[in-house]
């Protein structure tokens, strides 16, 4: 079986593994999308990886990142902390999407990764989670008043209306407005 790995690099090209065609430039990534993969299989045990292609924003970030495609056309993000302290958030970033029941999910009304696995691998872990649509914006570009800004703050108050049980019951801290200011 051929794994197709596209990768963005200055003439476009298209390599296909296992042949000796890898691109030149990973823009920026410390892993190469091949070891991306293997850590999502790793990660999806039972799951055929089919593809895999570069997921950055062009810089040097906290993980290396990748969407790899899966049977049926799902592509899924497979991220691998470049970091200590990456390492400390993506652990708990696990606590709150294990925490993201349907009815959280419900309440939430919008739609939040979905955790698809995760596994050790080299002296990090691997998470592997759903892919969302979408661009990255700047927080600086976001217009003020009505529109954007007003969206992202009622998204913000949705997630702060989720019961408390959720929270507690995924072993997090529960603060009062108080407490938090």
């Amino acid at each position: 079986e051929v794994l197709s790995v596209l990768a963005s690099c200055a003439d476009s090209c298209v390599a296909w593994w296992p042949l000796a065609c890898l691109p030149p430039s990973l823009g920026g990534m410390a892993r190469s999308l091949l070891t991306l993969a293997a850590a999502a299989s790793a990660a999806l045990p039972d799951v055929e990886i089919q593809g895999v292609r570069q997921l950055t924003t062009g810089t040097t970030g906290r993980y290396d990142a990748a969407l790899v495609s899966v049977p049926g056309g799902e592509d899924l993000v497979a991220r691998v902390p470049t970091s200590p302290d990456a390492l400390a958030d993506v652990e708990s970033e696990l606590i709150a999407l294990r925490a993201l029941t349907a009815g959280a999910r419900e309440i939430m009304g919008f739609d939040a990764p979905e955790l698809r696995g995760t596994a050790p691998f080299d002296d990090t872990r691997v998470i592997v989670t759903s892919y969302l649509r979408g661009y990255h914006v700047e927080a600086s570009h976001i217009p003020a008043g009505r529109g954007v800004a007003d969206a992202i703050g009622r998204a913000l108050a949705r997630i702060h209306d989720l019961p408390q049980s959720v929270v507690r019951g995924a072993g997090l801290p529960v603060r009062s407005p108080a407490d938090a200011r």
